[in-house]
């Protein structure tokens, strides 16, 4: 997934999503869009960040089947790991490559 940090979701992410023309996925709102082209493609997902908040504004967010052992292999090839979240249901990993920038280990959305 390529996550993009964003002032208006539903306005990023339609600029996005008409350029590539893939629509996007039901529920967009300022605060959050996404759309889905089919696979193996990657999700975009644009998320509405606060004006103080992270100061990255995009993210590759790679899904994971077992957060603890992707992040020590990321760890072990040079990687940070700035440790584990979880917000609504969703649980993911915050890591740094070795030149600093931000990407996430994602478990499966709840279902």
């Amino acid at each position: 997934m390529l996550e993009f940090m964003c002032e208006d979701a539903v306005a990023l992410g339609g600029f996005w999503s008409e350029l590539l023309e893939f629509p996007l996925d039901d529920g967009a709102s300022k605060d959050y869009a996404q759309f889905s082209p089919p696979e193996p493609q990657a999700k975009w997902l644009f998320v509405r960040s606060s004006p103080h908040g992270n100061s990255d504004r995009m993210v590759v967010a790679l899904t994971s089947y077992d957060l603890d052992v992707d992040a020590e292999r990321a760890v072990s090839l040079g990687a940070t790991n700035d440790g584990r979240q979880e917000s609504g249901g969703f649980e993911w990993v915050e890591m740094r490559d070795p030149e600093g920038n931000r990407f996430t280990f994602n478990a499966p959305p709840p279902s």
